[in-house]
């Protein structure tokens, strides 16, 4: 349920977002299932460009600290420190 509402907000977000380039990055796990919305919107919007990599939940939560990406996937809770960096 929690990763449906996630690919829910993932999607939403690239519809409503006004631009036609975006940079996904994180959970291995949510990996798969955004691979596959991003390659579904950007058929549907031929001047969209979706860019999505894993390296794991920290990895996309220290990359929308640095505003290296636009969203982060995450498979966990975020942990204390990370919102304290944030």
């Amino acid at each position: 349920m929690k990763k449906t509402v996630l690919m829910a907000a993932i999607a939403a977000n690239l519809f409503t977002a006004n631009v036609f380039a975006q940079k996904i990055k994180g959970s291995d796990t949510c990996l798969p299932i955004t691979q596959t919305l991003a390659e579904n919107f950007m058929n549907e919007n031929k001047g969209a460009r979706v860019t999505v990599t894993g390296g794991g939940s920290g990895v996309g939560i220290s990359a929308l600290m640095e505003g290296t990406t636009d969203i982060a996937m995450s498979s966990r809770k975020i942990k204390f420190d990370e919102k304290v960096r944030l």
